[in-house]
């Protein structure tokens, strides 16, 4: 059998399209995903993840790789109280969120060992916080420093976490 550039082509494009994608999970005070939030940083798929504080809306911030992100009133993403939303909108329940997952695209048919694993770890928290910048416009997300955590819970539970970071800074 004789490969050519195009089937070698075709097939790098094929499992170029496998390939992993980034994704940050935001837990947002407003529930219209917007405002402050907090973040984790390259969350799996299949895993489950820890608002670390109450929150009112949830969405990955890319959506064209996602099948369906999850929201739970508990905080070990059990499916007794749960709302979704389909590629990668908001999801913004009536009730307060403590935990959330996402699903990639065409993942839930033929789930890799490393995602089954990860529906079985225990819940993470945020690593970072963010909000949009009121001058630019623009997101601004950095990491939550060492030791204040509680802070930062605490600051995105009272919607100020764009004053926390200038008092950080």
């Amino acid at each position: 059998m004789k490969l050519t550039s195009s089937t070698l082509i075709a097939a790098a494009i094929l499992l170029g399209s496998e390939a992993v994608h980034a994704v940050n999970l935001r837990f947002f005070f407003a529930n219209n995903c917007s405002g402050g939030f907090l973040e984790i940083r390259d969350a799996q798929t299949h895993q489950c993840y820890n608002a670390g504080s109450p929150a009112a809306s949830i969405r990955p911030d890319v959506s064209n790789v996602i099948d369906h992100t999850f929201a739970y009133a508990n905080s070990n993403c059990q499916e007794s109280i749960q709302a979704s939303a389909s590629d990668g909108a908001c999801v913004r329940p009536s009730w307060t969120i403590t935990s959330g997952k996402y699903f990639l695209k065409g993942i839930n048919v033929r789930r890799t060992p490393e995602e089954a694993l990860a529906e079985s770890l225990p819940c993470a928290e945020p690593t970072a916080y963010g909000f949009v910048d009121a001058e630019s416009g623009e997101d601004v997300v950095r990491d939550i420093p060492a030791g204040a955590r509680n802070a930062v819970y605490e600051a995105f539970s009272k919607g100020e976490l764009e004053s926390f970071a200038k008092s950080f800074a």
